[in-house]
């Protein structure tokens, strides 16, 4: 698997986090809603991977 640092730093919060909730799902969801509750808004402006862009001039046909 190729590491990317980016992944990786947001994995090791997660992990702190979900450790500062004692592990627990229904804490650490609360503590999730709460965060987002107070501050709301876009968190990621720019999607880590591109969006793929069909090329131009593309013909197809059918199969028949």
């Amino acid at each position: 698997m190729k590491e990317i640092l980016l992944i990786d730093e947001l994995r090791d919060i997660r992990r702190q986090l979900a450790e500062e909730q004692m592990l627990d799902v229904e804490r650490y969801a609360a503590m999730l809603r709460k965060v987002a509750d107070v501050s709301p808004g876009k968190y990621v402006d720019k999607p880590l991977v591109p969006q793929a862009v069909c090329p131009v001039n593309v013909q197809s046909k059918s199969a028949g």
